[in-house]
């Protein structure tokens, strides 16, 4: 049970993410309904709190500025004893919670809680918006500790984060970058209003008659190569396709800042690399790492690097991953692990088999020696691969949501 995903269509109930529109609870009043049930076990007049807090602070004249990082706190309060209830009365082998407002926060709230940032001489209304946030932490604490508590001290308990926060101070183009190196073929721009929507579009307007390697959506960093599939068609020949990306990187390494020199794409990872396994051919053929971490743009639009007019939160790929309970060492730092790291050990704290096809390997140092021996790590069978189904197409109102959603985290121009 995740109720921080469902938290977080409370928080963002004017933009709904389209996955969640299959999940009777991943709505603003199936959230209610369902943090009703709980809540009200935890706390019989937990309905009678709630609804008044959400009715006050919806109704404000300062929702707009302050109500996004008060409804953080709002949410947390009204849901902590909804939380402690459910480990006490659903129990069970393994039980976890994502705090995904942890992200959403920062995305929108970077500015605000920048350790480089002078936060003292940013005025009273900065200073609001950064107390609001900090608060949301605090909460967020006690809430760990209360769970913790909860679980008692003869049970595992984990936390991880699938990545750090930083700030990004500009925007890539990465299209129009690729259309001047002559790997990109735009269409010719409509006249008046259409044009100026083509312009504006999230979508790259493409001409694929000319296009042999592009960057499909914004926010994914990833640069697709089109093989020719068949004799007529667009794109390179297979035969040139070593060559060709060998090329293609070199060129992306070429995007430097005129007053530096410095390279604005800092790492270029090959699939194979990156993404191995049954998925690959889905995966783009490059992924980027720009210098602030940012995400690129894939609008056509000049300059191809420009300095953003205030600094958004983006992912850092630094996260974290500790841990307490019977076995674990106790103040000992593991050193660098990798995500995928994460699955295999919490496989092996509930005495499971971790597949032999998994990435990830249980880090042993994080265990005393007495509980590696008396627990061994066991190796068992590869996973098996499931039938994928159809994905339901969005519609225009949905894309649209999800574009505005996206824009408000910082994730498209």
């Amino acid at each position: 049970l995740s109720w921080e995903v469902m938290v977080a269509s409370v928080e963002y109930s004017r933009f709904p993410p389209p996955h969640d529109r299959n999940l009777d609870t991943g709505t603003w009043p199936g959230l209610l309904r369902a943090a009703h049930v709980i809540g009200t076990i935890a706390d019989p007049n937990f309905g009678l709190k709630l609804k008044p807090l959400l009715i006050e602070l919806t109704e404000s004249h300062m929702f707009e500025a302050l109500g996004f990082a008060s409804l953080f706190v709002i949410v947390l309060v009204t849901l902590g004893l909804a939380w402690t209830a459910m480990l006490t009365l659903f129990g069970g082998m393994l039980i976890g919670v994502l705090f995904d407002g942890v992200d959403k926060l920062q995305h929108q709230a970077w500015q605000y809680l920048d350790p480089a940032v002078d936060h003292a001489s940013m005025g009273d209304f900065h200073g609001r918006m950064r107390a609001l946030s900090l608060s949301y932490f605090a909460q967020l604490d006690g809430f760990i500790e209360r769970l913790v508590t909860a679980a008692g001290p003869d049970v595992q308990v984990f936390l991880a984060s699938d990545h750090g926060f930083t700030a990004s101070h500009e925007i890539v183009r990465i299209n129009a970058f690729l259309a001047e190196k002559g790997y990109v073929g735009f269409k010719p721009m409509p006249e008046g209003q259409a044009g100026h929507n083509v312009a504006k579009s999230y979508f790259a307007y493409l001409d694929w008659s000319k296009t042999t390697a592009y960057c499909r959506t914004p926010s994914c960093n990833g640069i697709t190569i089109r093989v020719r599939r068949a004799p007529g068609d667009s794109g390179i020949d297979p035969a040139d396709y070593e060559r060709f990306r060998d090329q293609l990187m070199r060129d992306l390494e070429d995007l430097v800042d005129p007053a530096t020199g410095e390279r604005i794409v800092t790492e270029i990872h090959k699939r194979e690399d990156v993404f191995p396994g049954s998925a690959m051919g889905d995966a783009p053929d490059l992924q980027l790492v720009l210098r602030d971490f940012g995400f690129v743009s894939v609008r056509n639009i000049l300059p191809i690097v420009q300095q953003r007019n205030y600094i958004v939160g983006t992912h850092h790929p630094d996260g974290v991953l500790m841990a307490r309970g019977p076995g674990i060492e106790k103040g000992k730092m593991l050193g660098r692990r990798h995500i995928t790291d994460v699955a295999s050990t919490l496989l092996y704290s509930l005495g499971l088999e971790v597949p032999s096809d998994f990435e990830g390997v249980v880090p042993s140092n994080m265990f005393t020696p007495a509980h590696r021996q008396a627990h061994p790590i066991r190796i068992g069978a590869p996973t098996r691969s499931t039938a994928t189904g159809t994905t339901e197409a969005m519609d225009d109102d949905e894309k649209q949501r999800m574009l505005q959603q996206l824009q408000m985290l910082g994730y498209v121009e």
